[in-house]
């Protein structure tokens, strides 16, 4: 069962003002109730209960149908019993049975599409949770009994009491005689049987409806007519901003489907089945809605999907050293950003070499090297290039090296006190002392520069200490003191 966010109160009363309740066509037995419009309640997860629900109307088995319906066979796994049976039978709206037998055992003449989720060894169950097709109230697995032996019920061959809904199908095609099921869209049991000369003794109308059952083990376990709102949009579409976008409706439902409900997630409605190209005023996430009416008139809670509309991104890369230098290894990372989005593609031009990682690793460089990138994003959105120079120092590495003197007179020349770290990875301390001793500078900064001020005053001309001390890109730490002039 599809479940998702409430519409906004007055789209919701739209639609609930444009259709009016049917009378239920279910008669319903033993602990069966309704939950909803559409779904209900067989037993309620206590010890030996049995509920039935049947459609009121006789259904013709000289014409095919295609029935969906959306199961829930409880939460319990090992402690959990006993199953359900979809039953096509002539007789009443008024059978059914506890225990072991699914509510199923003694009608006949019957056809029984049964989930049974607890292994009884006298019925010749097998170990896992299973699906078979059985006739005429017999629910002891045997070659000549059954119409079509047990297999695992999900295709995984795991545990169908997992607190969750599963799709169900069932199929007949009254021209062919088969006889087919699907269970989470998996194709299970079918058989090739003539049902109305083999079962029914050439009498083609039967009800059909659930029955359900626990013994001493229960689960809650209930059925509801199918009713799923499924949308998609075109596989491979580009929806990156302000690319329009097509919705494409793909909605189950038991019977036809007659009213739809979009929500756009930008204040826009529509009700048609699959709407025009829908154009967004600005890139973001929007939790697109889609709820739909069957011929039941019953409403669906809506479907979600979030929407993102790509915006476009900013391509940038990183680097260490962030100072680097003749003979070692620069390691290059990418640094792109989007706002709404999800970059998957890299488009590098690296001194020459082209790669198309998302980081293309260490590379030995030197001299000025030329650097480009371009990213694109699973939206469609395409950067602009990023062009930019790496400089590798013609120095061995890694060392501190500091010059001797500054002159911080604000005439764009040599006006800060700055180092190369070249070849580290970090710096752990940057001071610098007055020739008292007193700290007039600290900064733990690889690009760290004193503009020789104190407190924002500027400091005399004059001799000053510093000292430096980083690791390098083996963790390996280095430090350096010595002296720099200020000059005024």
């Amino acid at each position: 069962m599809v479940v998702g966010c409430a519409f906004s109160l007055l789209f919701l009363l739209a639609v609930k003002n444009s259709r009016a309740q049917v009378s239920n066509p279910y008669h319903l037995n033993g602990s069966a109730s309704q939950n909803s419009c559409h779904c209900y309640t067989l037993t309620e997860g206590v010890p030996n209960e049995s509920g039935s629900l049947w459609n009121i109307n006789k259904i013709d088995l000289t014409r095919s149908f295609d029935f969906k319906f959306n199961v829930f066979l409880g939460c319990a796994d090992a402690n959990g019993a006993d199953g359900m049976v979809f039953v096509l039978q002539p007789i009443s709206t008024s059978v059914g049975s506890v225990g072991q037998g699914l509510g199923y055992a003694g009608i006949s003449p019957s056809i029984g599409i049964a989930i049974d989720t607890w292994q009884n060894s006298d019925d010749n169950d097998p170990s896992y949770d299973n699906i078979s097709i059985l006739k005429n109230g017999n629910i002891i697995h045997s070659i000549t009994n059954d119409v079509a032996m047990p297999v695992p019920v999900l295709e995984s061959g795991g545990n169908i009491e997992d607190c969750a809904f599963h799709t169900f199908r069932i199929t007949w095609n009254a021209s062919t005689k088969l006889l087919s099921t699907r269970i989470d869209g998996a194709d299970r049991v079918s058989a090739t049987i003539d049902l109305v000369k083999d079962i029914f003794g050439n009498d083609p109308l039967v009800f059909w409806g659930f029955t359900g059952a626990t013994g001493g083990s229960s689960n809650k376990q209930k059925v509801c007519t199918s009713l799923n709102p499924i949308f998609s949009i075109p596989e491979g579409e580009n929806v990156c901003y302000p690319t329009p976008i097509n919705f494409i409706d793909s909605s189950t439902s038991f019977g036809t489907i007659d009213k739809w409900y979009w929500d756009f997630g930008d204040g826009t409605t529509d009700s048609v089945p699959n709407p025009p190209t829908h154009i967004y005023s600005k890139p973001g996430k929007y939790d697109v809605k889609l709820s739909i009416v069957g011929n039941d008139e019953c409403l669906s809670d809506p479907g979600v999907k979030t929407i993102v509309l790509g915006s476009k991104p900013v391509a940038g890369y990183r680097y260490i050293p962030t100072q680097p230098c003749k003979g070692v290894p620069v390691t290059i990372s990418d640094s792109s950003a989007v706002e709404f989005g999800t970059i998957d593609k890299w488009n590098w031009n690296i001194a020459g070499t082209k790669y198309s990682t998302e980081d293309p690793g260490a590379i030995l460089l030197s001299g000025t090297n030329r650097v480009e990138l371009t990213v694109g994003t699973l939206e469609g959105c395409v950067s602009a290039q990023m062009d930019d120079s790496l400089t590798i120092l013609p120095l061995p590495c890694p060392e501190f090296y500091v010059p001797s003197a500054f002159s911080p007179n604000r005439d764009g020349h040599n006006d800060v006190f700055e180092f190369v770290a070249g070849g580290m990875a970090s710096v752990e301390m940057f001071k610098v002392f007055n020739r008292y001793g007193q700290l007039v500078y600290s900064s733990a900064d690889i690009h760290a520069a004193w503009d020789g001020k104190y407190k924002g005053t500027d400091q005399p001309s004059g001799a000053y200490i510093y000292l430096i001390r980083g690791k390098d890109l083996n963790g390996k730490e280095h430090s350096k003191k010595g002296t720099v002039i200020l000059v005024r």
